[in-house]
């Protein structure tokens, strides 16, 4: 069974069996690292677009944080996934 969060059924509270998720594809140790980036990316958005968290933001400025997220989190997991392929070599 998986025990990561986002794996969870709702009712009741239980784990899906990993090879019911994404079939069989589902990858913890992946789950793990990503979340790990989270305050990182955030982190980072925030100090691109301040406005956006500071006084609330307009639409666009909190479409941009996103944005600046998004983008960070693929390059922070990118970075990780191919030091991962580079040790395993």
């Amino acid at each position: 069974m998986c025990n990561c969060k986002e794996m969870w059924l709702d009712t009741p509270k239980r784990p899906i069996p990993e090879q019911k998720v994404n079939g069989g594809r589902h990858d913890c140790d992946y789950v793990r690292n990503r979340n790990g980036f989270i305050p990182v990316a955030e982190e980072f958005a925030d100090g691109i677009v301040p406005e956006a968290i500071t006084k609330g933001g307009t639409l666009e400025q909190r479409q941009l944080w996103s944005k600046v997220f998004l983008q960070e989190m693929d390059r922070l997991v990118n970075e990780w996934q191919n030091r991962e392929k580079m040790r395993r070599s």
